[in-house]
């Protein structure tokens, strides 16, 4: 969690800029697409009403696609809600069908009620190529797991489909005894 939170300032950069763009899409998307820059992990970032309807977001879609909404997803919910920073928990991507997390902030008007959500969405297929392209100490297997120990990637073994399955190997079994409030189960 403490490196989400670190990617956070991003986010609230770009939440604290929308208020100021006056509902203009292009400049929504110039922001976006800055935040982005600033850190590439992002593989998603956007601009979503308080319904969750999403007004901006980069990279753009094909023309002729269905907007997205984001207003069932937990992490908007929070945001919303609480009107302080969420982080979902380990989800596959609607449109990148990949597993990420996304880092929520609320957009708060003058008089600091919730009226949408500044997102960045971080790609965690990045850990597989981290896994794929380190070359492992000889007898030290690699696994990633997330907060519900469910195995993302493995090395040496194959891993499950993400966020499927029960997580194998001897580290994940380990912990799993060392944390007895953390099963390997699926949530």
């Amino acid at each position: 969690d403490a490196y989400f939170v670190g990617l956070s300032p991003y986010v609230q950069a770009l939440a604290a800029a929308v208020p100021h763009l006056g509902g203009d899409a292009t400049k929504q998307r110039q922001i976006i697409a800055q935040t982005r820059d600033v850190y590439e992990g992002f593989i998603t970032a956007f601009i979503a009403d308080r319904t969750g309807l999403v007004e901006a977001i980069m990279p753009l879609r094909p023309a002729g696609t269905l907007p997205n909404h984001v207003g069932d997803r937990l992490y908007f919910t929070e945001a919303m809600r609480t009107k302080t920073p969420a982080i979902s928990d380990v989800i596959i991507g609607r449109v990148s069908h990949r597993p990420i997390v996304t880092i929520a902030v609320p957009i708060l008007d003058e008089a600091g009620a919730a009226v949408g959500v500044a997102g960045g969405s971080l790609d965690l297929s990045k850990f597989q190529r981290f896994v794929q392209e380190s070359p492992p100490p000889p007898v030290a297997p690699i696994t990633n797991v997330d907060q519900h120990v469910r195995e993302l990637y493995a090395r040496p073994h194959s891993p499950p489909p993400p966020l499927q399955g029960p997580p194998r190997g001897p580290l994940v079994a380990a912990s799993s005894r060392a944390y007895p409030g953390r099963s390997p189960q699926p949530p």
